[in-house]
């Protein structure tokens, strides 16, 4: 696999072995000398490994952000590090916390910020830029006006029904709200809601 990475993309041989770990840790491994097809198939399916040239630039970006704010004694990022760049690139102090928060609920299985939430979240553009600053206000607005009176979360039938409303399906918004309900709470986050 490293060598794929290394001959088919051009990897550092440290962002090849970044891939490689972060396919074992999805399953919750810590050891990295194999991968099973198990794991090399979520991998592909989340962009850990890249198929296209495209995919492997925002790979490669994640990696080497990853090794920079890596801690190795919890085997996760270091969260004051991630900040410390989301501030480095214009985000305000109230949007990182934000953005932190989502990373997390992208990569919820494994309790810590791990290189597939780094993927997921470079993919949509937010660790590179301040660009999704302005889209943030506007989900931020939105929530807090459909927020009930004296909850801090929206009920997961609430955001069901508003998803019907925009013109999904039944089984297509229920799929939707599993999916934001990482803490099966029966409601919606706000940085979940980001996610979706």
């Amino acid at each position: 696999l490293v060598s794929y990475l290394k001959k088919t993309f051009s990897f550092k041989q440290e962002h090849a072995e970044v891939v490689l770990k972060s396919c074992c840790t999805l399953a919750g491994r810590t050891k990295f000398d194999l991968v099973t097809s198990t794991e090399f198939m979520r991998a592909v399916l989340r962009g850990v490994i890249p198929a296209t040239p495209e995919q492997a630039e925002q790979v490669s970006f994640a990696c080497e952000l990853f090794l920079t704010t890596f801690d190795a004694s919890t085997n996760t990022i270091a969260v004051p590090l991630l900040k410390q760049h989301l501030l480095g690139i214009s985000y305000t102090e109230e949007d990182a916390e934000l953005i932190i928060d989502i990373v997390k609920v992208i990569n919820i299985g494994s309790g810590g910020v791990g290189l597939d939430s780094f993927v997921l979240a470079t993919q949509s553009g937010i660790l590179q830029n301040s660009g999704m600053a302005q889209q943030l206000e506007v989900i931020r607005k939105v929530y807090s006006k459909l927020l009930p009176k004296d909850q801090t979360e929206l009920p997961k039938q609430f955001v069901e029904n508003l998803l019907v409303g925009l013109g999904f399906s039944q089984e297509e918004a229920q799929a939707l709200v599993i999916d934001c309900d990482v803490y099966g709470k029966g409601t919606v986050s706000l940085p979940s809601l980001c996610c979706l």
